[in-house]
């Protein structure tokens, strides 16, 4: 139809407001342990939290006297005591920053999947 042409109406808008007060972050040394980098992601089973991200080691609590454990771009810990457990993987790539993005549980919990840029799991 010649000469038929279509408008919109603008409205202002109420601007967004946060549901939660913002949460600082820090990389002062904390009472419990943490990476030396930046975590992406979080899955939980059986007592056992599991860390993804871009990092190279966990240093232990503030004034605990331990030891910073390599931890590459993967650490797991004790839901209970918040210490590192023995699982020990290392997700890595052959050029560039390997990270893990994603870490999620299968439905029976058994088996822990990982996303991101990577290349290999403890060098496979």
């Amino acid at each position: 139809m010649a000469g038929t042409g279509a408008g919109a109406v603008l409205g202002l808008v109420p601007q967004a407001a946060a549901v939660t007060p913002p949460v600082a972050f820090t990389a002062d040394a904390l009472s419990t342990w943490q990476p030396n980098g930046v975590v992406w992601a979080l899955a939980e089973t059986g007592g056992t939290v599991f860390v993804g991200g871009t990092f190279s080691a966990v240093r232990p609590p503030e004034g605990s006297g331990g030891a910073e454990q390599s931890a590459v771009n993967f650490a797991a810990f004790d839901a209970a005591t918040g210490a590192p457990t023995s699982c020990h993987l290392s997700f890595t790539v052959g050029g560039g920053t390997a990270t893990v993005r994603a870490l999620t549980l299968s439905p029976d919990k058994q088996t822990l999947y990982a996303g991101g840029y990577f290349g290999a799991v403890n060098g496979t």
